[in-house]
């Protein structure tokens, strides 16, 4: 699934995917990217989409600085993926 959002000017992509560990176990991988962040994909991989959301947000703050991230309202986008139902 991808979902394309505009946060506040800021074009957010982001790619959910299942997939399953050497053990069977379903996880969830999410990519999100944004056209003002030069092509930097942040992932995070977790057993829920919500916890994989929140990982892949912690990640993205870290990085931040480091590779020119914008800024993000991540209890925002989950909200509304909250609200979609995508979470």
């Amino acid at each position: 699934m991808v979902y394309e959002l505009d946060h506040a000017g800021t074009p957010l992509r982001i790619r959910m995917a299942p997939s399953e560990d050497a053990e069977g176990a379903l996880h969830w991988c999410l990519e999100v990217t944004s056209t003002h962040s030069s092509g930097v994909l942040v992932k995070a991989t977790d057993h829920t989409r919500a916890a994989a959301l929140t990982a892949v947000a912690r990640a993205w703050v870290r990085q931040a600085d480091g590779v020119d991230l914008p800024t993000v309202d991540w209890a925002g986008v989950t909200q509304l993926l909250n609200d979609i139902r995508a979470v």
